[in-house]
């Protein structure tokens, strides 16, 4: 099964994720590991992760090569998905104040 979600909070930013739930073992990675792929306009980035835990912002930004707000928001709207927590940066919501609140869209494959 894959996912594809994306969030446009209405500041012009446009968050895309695919996630896929590996059948097969993958770069070393076991059967059940997800597949996470950031595909931002000038490159996507690929991370790895086993369900459950705490996701940490941090993380996902070094991964996906994205910044700290980003890298909130991507926690944010993919740990649901994976089983897990999110950690986000304590001032996130500050950064989009201004912008329109939704949920991010999400459309299984």
């Amino acid at each position: 099964m894959q996912k594809y979600i994306t969030w446009q909070p209405g500041n012009g930013t446009r968050y895309d994720l695919v996630v896929t739930k590996l059948a097969v073992p993958v770069y070393g990675h076991e059967v059940g590991t997800y597949m996470v792929v950031g595909p931002w306009t000038d490159r996507a980035r690929v991370m790895f992760l086993a369900e459950g835990g705490y996701l940490a912002y941090d993380y996902v930004g070094e991964k996906l090569g994205i910044g700290p707000h980003d890298a909130s928001v991507v926690a944010m709207m993919l740990a649901p998905h994976v089983g897990r927590e999110a950690g986000v940066i304590d001032n996130l919501f500050e950064h989009y104040q201004n912008a329109p609140k939704g949920e991010p869209v999400v459309t299984v494959a």
